[in-house]
């Protein structure tokens, strides 16, 4: 990619963003398996971030078999506000190549699908995401899988884990 294309590409975004009033820019590119131009993908993440009108925004990435975005030139990890670990494994060890590789805990989150992970599993997952240190957990497609009720005890459970609190709980909406 030519660093005009970068640039006209870039622009584009950061303006979509500010246009719209979002928080940032979230790419979510899961199942690359980083095979092109590394550097090129570097240099739109760097332009977005270096956009003055990017300033305050959020610059995350999903994180997934992608650990050559995050090697010496190219390492995008000094450029990204936050990362999203999405192999749904529940193995909170596959956030640390992030930690290596530059990102800090308070940076990261390890994704839950809750098609795999119970609503009485998930607690031990996010103690033991909260317990290591890192920012929390992000759960994938949680509407299309629970139902309210399932949705207030899944979140009930991930909340009394990271606070602590046994009495906490998240309440059903109503429709």
């Amino acid at each position: 990619m030519s660093k005009d294309a970068i640039k006209s590409l870039s622009d584009s975004m950061v303006a979509d963003v500010v246009k719209y009033g979002l928080d940032g820019i979230d790419v979510d590119d899961e199942y690359s398996t980083c095979s092109g131009d590394t550097s090129a993908f570097y240099n739109l993440l760097s332009a977005i971030k270096n956009n003055a009108s990017f300033d305050k925004k959020i610059l995350s990435k999903a994180l997934w078999s992608d650990s050559a975005y995050f090697r010496s030139t190219t390492n995008v990890a000094k450029l990204l506000t936050e990362g999203y670990e999405m192999t749904y494994n529940e193995n909170v060890t596959n956030l640390s190549n992030y930690t290596a590789a530059g990102m800090t805990k308070n940076q990261l989150l390890l994704g839950i699908d809750p098609g795999s992970t119970s609503a009485s599993r998930v607690y031990d997952v996010a103690k033991s995401v909260s317990n290591a240190g890192y920012a929390g957990v992000m759960i994938w497609a949680p509407n299309g899988r629970l139902s309210r009720s399932a949705a207030a005890t899944y979140y009930t459970n991930i909340l009394k884990a990271q606070t602590g609190d046994s009495t906490s709980s998240v309440d059903a909406p109503a429709n």
